[in-house]
């Protein structure tokens, strides 16, 4: 978060916070492949195409009750997924 640290010292006088907490956060960096664990849900990591942005990842959240996945690129959602019971997949053309 270093590299953050003039636009978080500039939004603080800015925006006059009462309180910084909010600002203190925990960064975990993700990679294709990656799935994290949290209790009762996993969140499978996928690369996703979404030229000309680099590094886009779409999710699949998955519970004992079924899984969603989040993904902008439809190609990817048809050939990667094991049938999700819901597919949100956002495709704007520009």
């Amino acid at each position: 978060m270093n590299l953050w640290a003039p636009e978080l010292k500039q939004r603080i006088a800015h925006e006059k916070r009462p309180s910084v907490a909010a600002l203190d956060t925990e960064v975990t960096e993700i990679s294709d492949g990656d799935t994290l664990n949290f209790d009762h849900l996993k969140v499978q990591v996928i690369a996703v195409n979404h030229l000309p942005v680099r590094h886009a990842f779409g999710f699949i959240f998955e519970t004992s009750e079924g899984r969603l996945a989040i993904i902008g690129d439809k190609l990817t959602a048809l050939h990667s997924l094991k049938r999700p019971r819901v597919l949100i997949c956002l495709c704007t053309k520009y």
